[in-house]
């Protein structure tokens, strides 16, 4: 079925701003990643360096030690400098998306119920007149029945009853309201409707072949 457009558009400015959140984090993230390969590296380059100056500790090799070691520590910080946003970034995102979120699913519970209750007096109307529909057939059915055999007692009445107790009578098909076989079509049990009420199913076997359900 076809979506409320308040819940279409609430439901998408959710989603917008969870791909928001999850860009910046990826960002974020990829940030942290460089940072964090570079410092390894730095670390390596500086081990280096810390043995070629134990090596030889003439003034390039122990500036070059002392770069390095000035170098890890800008990077830590910025690695705890990026750290620290990605977590403002997530702070902040989150009390964004659950207002976002308890809008959607708020506007989601008033056209839920706006929706069912729009439809619901046609819908036990429906189910009413079916019933009653349903329950007409049948009697419809033992009028006919009762008819057909008012005509054979009409014919013996009129004529000799005891030639039409003795003569063969018509033999009128039964229909099947009860039947719990294979397939049921006439008669509806309460697991047929359990199913159809609670589970918004109709098996196969509870109506005719070909019918669509």
């Amino acid at each position: 079925m076809k979506m409320p457009q308040n819940l279409v558009t609430a439901v998408k400015a959710y989603q917008t701003e969870y791909e928001k959140v999850i860009k910046a984090t990826e960002l974020h993230k990829g940030q942290t990643e460089k940072l964090q390969a570079e410092l390894d590296e730095t670390h390596a380059l500086l081990a280096i360096a810390v043995d070629k100056t134990l090596d030889n500790p003439i003034e390039e090799n122990l500036a070059r030690e002392s770069e390095l070691q000035r170098r890890i520590v800008e990077i830590e910080m910025e690695s705890k400098a990026a750290n620290s946003r990605s977590d403002m970034v997530f702070s902040r995102s989150h009390a964004k998306l659950n207002e976002l979120a308890d809008a959607a699913i708020e506007i989601g519970r008033a056209e839920s119920l706006k929706h069912f209750n729009d439809g619901f007096d046609a819908k036990v109307k429906a189910i009413e007149e079916a019933k009653y529909a349903y329950l007409t057939a049948l009697t419809d059915f033992h009028t006919l029945r009762t008819d057909a055999w008012d005509i054979w007692k009409t014919a013996g009445d009129g004529t000799n009853s005891n030639r039409a107790n003795n003569a063969q009578r018509p033999n009128f098909r039964e229909i099947t309201p009860f039947h719990r076989g294979d397939r049921q079509v006439l008669g509806v049990t309460e697991l047929e409707i359990s199913r159809a009420y609670r589970d918004g199913k109709i098996q196969w076997t509870s109506v005719a072949e070909g019918r669509a359900i």
